[in-house]
């Protein structure tokens, strides 16, 4: 059979960039998530190839959709979404998004660890999050009770303290430094597997 050869330029490392959610009342889930996460509609309307409606949200005006909202789960059905993140690029703004949620009656757990982070619901039970990277790397799995009633110094200088015996902890630097050299080794290797002769069958 004939073989076929891939150069380097072919190997590319995916990006995430957007994700879908069935869902059971897609009006309710536009307002919840144009209200409270602020993103807005960047398309709605009926597929006659899934049946159903199909809600593009986005907070990026090059993007045309970050968040799809697909009404097609059941009445009565368990969430089997873990998490849908969100992130903001200041503490300041972190804890102006948890006084939000309180105000509008949402129950918000503040978690402090690799990120500082703040959980809470959406109408259907997905968990969702918003979160500022903190300048440290802390090994997970683990966290604490993050208190946003304290300075945003108070809020660093105590994670610093409670997590820098921890084995691995380092800063944030650091460990973007680590991964990246692991990541193109990665790709480094997958470079050397695509030099390899393809097998005939």
């Amino acid at each position: 059979t004939e073989q076929t050869n891939t150069t380097h330029s072919s190997i590319v490392q995916p990006r995430l960039t957007h994700m879908g959610i069935n869902v059971i009342d897609i009006d309710r889930m536009v307002e919840f998530y144009t209200r409270v996460l602020r993103l807005s509609v960047s398309d709605f309307g009926y597929s006659d190839r899934l049946q159903c409606k199909l809600a593009f949200l986005t907070s990026d005006p090059n993007a045309h959709h970050q968040v799809v909202l697909v009404n097609m789960r059941t009445e009565n059905s368990e969430s089997t979404v873990n998490q849908i993140s969100f992130s903001v690029p200041a503490l300041d703004d972190l804890r102006a998004a948890n006084c939000r949620l309180l105000d509008a009656g949402i129950e918000t757990n503040p978690i402090n660890r690799e990120r500082l982070i703040i959980y809470f619901p959406d109408p259907e039970g997905n968990l969702l999050e918003i979160y500022l990277d903190s300048p440290f790397h802390v090994p997970q799995p683990q966290g604490e009770p993050l208190d946003l009633a304290l300075s945003n110094n108070e809020i660093l200088a105590h994670t610093e303290e409670r997590f820098a015996k921890e084995n691995g902890f380092t800063s944030r630097d650091a460990w973007i430094a680590k991964r990246k050299k692991e990541i193109e080794g990665i790709n480094d290797f997958a470079f050397l597997r695509s030099d390899e002769p393809a097998r005939s069958s």
